[in-house]
This record gives C-alpha cells, sequence and structure tokens, in this order.
C-alpha cells in the first residue's frame, strides 16, 4: 500500500547539484530575538537558499508556534504557498487542521497523517503515515489522561 513507517524507512537516496544544510535550533529571548522573529529567521535561511539556487529538503515542526493562532495560520499559509511554486521538498507538521482547507487546490501538497488509537486506556501511535488530514482531536483527551482536569478540580 501507500503507508511507509517510519521505523522500517533505512535511508532515501537524494541526488542534488547544490546542497544546502541548515540546523534548526529552539529560539531564545538572547540579543532580544522574539520566538516568532527566530523562526521568521529559520524561514528566511530556507527562503535564501531556494533563490540562490540550492535544491533544499527542509522541515520545520509547528511552524510559528511563537505567535498567536491567527498569525501561525496566516504566515503558514503564506509560507507555504510561496513555496509550494519552487523547487523545494518542504516537510512541515502542524496542528493547523485550517491549512489543508485553504491549500487544498494546492497540486503539490501531499498530506500525511499519524492516526492514533487506543491501547490499554491510553493514546498510542502507530507511526504510519496515512494519506490525507486526520480528523481526530485529542488535546483533550490528552490531558483528561495526565490528569490536569483532576489537579485542578474541573469537571470534563
Amino acid at each position: 500500500g501507500t503507508e511507509m513507517s517510519i521505523r522500517e524507512r533505512k535511508a532515501i537516496d537524494i541526488q542534488t547539484s547544490k546542497n544546502y544544510s541548515h540546523r534548526f535550533h529552539l529560539a531564545t529571548t538572547q540579543g532580544g530575538i522574539s520566538y516568532f522573529r527566530a523562526e521568521a529567521l529559520r524561514v528566511k535561511a530556507v527562503a535564501q537558499a531556494v533563490a540562490d539556487g540550492y535544491k533544499v529538503i527542509a522541515f520545520m515542526d509547528e511552524p510559528f508556534k511563537g505567535t498567536n493562532v491567527k498569525d501561525a495560520l496566516d504566515a503558514s499559509l503564506a509560507i507555504l504557498e510561496g513555496f509550494s511554486t519552487k523547487e523545494i521538498a518542504f516537510i512541515i507538521s502542524s496542528h493547523l487542521i485550517e491549512l489543508a482547507e485553504h491549500l487544498k487546490k494546492t497540486k503539490q501538497i501531499d498530506y500525511r497523517f499519524f492516526e492514533a488509537e487506543e491501547n490499554e486506556g491510553r493514546l498510542r501511535f502507530d507511526f504510519k503515515l496515512q494519506r490525507g488530514v486526520s480528523s481526530q482531536r485529542l488535546g483533550i483527551r490528552v490531558l483528561k489522561e495526565e490528569g490536569i482536569f483532576e489537579l485542578l478540580g474541573i469537571k470534563k
């Protein structure tokens, strides 16, 4: 099938004429740079590499998490729309499900997700990529599993 287990994948062959490598680091407020600006600078580094003619594979986990949901959505949409017109493999993980709705006509995007299953009363992931966008909403469930509502005296 089309599913691939990440644990089973041993290697990937990539042929490029120019290589670009950049390590993303967690931002700090040292030097007066906000978390969001640090994220923007990381995206700028990728955009600059693309503009300079490098073949780029970029990985970003929850880009723009250093701002509010509206700005994160707008910023993510803008960069994904921009990068979708370039020769780049941009792999992004995001919980902003609205991205898929806004970008559904963009043919260069291939949506994949992991599904959670219940195992012994707890959520477990099998880490097999599935085609599409997950419909699972697990945030409240995880908070319940961790007993946070009980600690705060909240009935959920």
